[in-house]
């Protein structure tokens, strides 16, 4: 910890669940508790110019509308979800899970959005930046093309059907997926990294890494490309 206090001048945070089945209470202790640990250490490094903190392009995908690089209030504040997983009985916690999450589709998405209103709100005077990634996958170049190192998102799709371990997926042909190579991912990282320390914004910055339309390629596409269209059942 000394060295830490010591030397840190730039902290990214990127640890999280990504598990969309992740029991709720796990969630908010990993997703939300865990910005908070991060943030009090954060606030014992006096060398600190910048924080990066890693969130997701789905973080907000229960609104109905065109989602912007900017923090969305939620109806619950995240200490509240903080102090209810610490007491609340597992049988009261799953009956309210419902309610809680509301339109989001998963714990993850959930978490993560109460995440960042608490990083938002307990930054104090660190310049913060916010990075959402879409669906992120192997590398465009860096340290070499499609280098991987996990069987999460389309990885894991890939490998399931290429293996055999998986036989049918259902899904709309002509959704789009915004796959994001890791590397493109851990450059705008660093580069939020750089624009805190050198820019110091007095506001916390979201910005979006995603895929447009033009660059993201649909279900059928994809799994065209990847030989997997003899496999799947999409309708």
């Amino acid at each position: 910890m000394q060295q830490l206090v010591q030397d840190v001048s730039v902290v990214f945070h990127s640890a999280a669940t990504v598990r969309f089945d992740e029991p709720l209470r796990l969630a908010v202790r990993m997703n939300i508790a865990g910005v908070q640990r991060v943030l009090n250490l954060c606030h014992k490094l006096p060398l600190l110019v910048s924080l990066v903190h890693v969130s997701t392009a789905y973080a907000n995908c229960c609104l109905d509308e065109e989602i912007k690089e900017q923090i969305y209030p939620t109806s619950i504040l995240p200490q509240q979800m903080i102090d209810a997983a610490e007491w609340m009985t597992d049988d009261t916690f799953d009956a309210i899970q419902p309610k809680l999450l509301g339109k989001h589709p998963n714990t993850y998405t959930y978490t993560k959005s109460l995440g960042e209103i608490l990083l938002r709100d307990g930054r104090g005077e660190i310049p913060t930046s916010i990075v959402r990634p879409a669906i992120v996958t192997a590398s465009w170049k860096e340290p070499l093309p499609g280098w991987i190192d996990n069987y999460n998102t389309a990885t894991g799709l890939i490998a399931g059907f290429g293996t055999g371990f998986l036989k049918t997926m259902i899904g709309n042909p002509k959704t789009q997926l915004s796959l994001t190579p890791v590397d493109m991912t851990v450059n705008m990282i660093i580069s939020c990294g750089w624009f805190n320390a050198v820019c110091k914004p007095k506001e916390v910055n979201v910005f979006h890494n995603i895929c447009d339309q033009k660059n993201s390629v649909t279900i059928e596409a994809f799994c065209k490309q990847t030989n997997m269209h003899r496999s799947i059942v999409i309708f």
